[in-house]
């Protein structure tokens, strides 16, 4: 009896196991879905910028974010705010004062 109990448990386990792993891809893809619309409609419709842009994910290998950061804002950011990009001081001095300074440190501010 004993053994069967363990048995079934086992089994249950196992289904549970593979359900929430396909239900967890599933949902990941909603995700990821959901913050390329939000993107695209924050672009358009916020920044007012062409339709047509490109968007893409970048995975920073330990330690390189800030460099990334550099080269990204050389590329891309206009002439005229480039001294803005990257500058945290504002937002450490507004996160100290609400708690969330660890927040500040990571970078969380960047993209949601």
């Amino acid at each position: 009896m004993q053994a069967q109990l363990q048995l079934d448990l086992k089994n249950l386990n196992l289904k549970m196991m593979n359900m929430c792993q396909h239900n967890f891809q599933e949902l990941f893809q909603a995700l990821l879905h959901l913050k390329i619309m939000r993107t695209f409609i924050d672009g358009v419709l916020r920044f007012g910028i062409p339709p047509k842009f490109f968007m893409g994910i970048i995975k920073p290998t330990r330690n390189s974010d800030a460099k990334i950061m550099q080269k990204l804002t050389d590329v891309f950011a206009e002439e005229h705010l480039k001294d803005m990009y990257g500058q945290k001081a504002w937002f450490a001095l507004n996160a100290s004062m609400t708690g969330l300074e660890e927040t500040a440190k990571r970078g969380d501010h960047i993209s949601s």
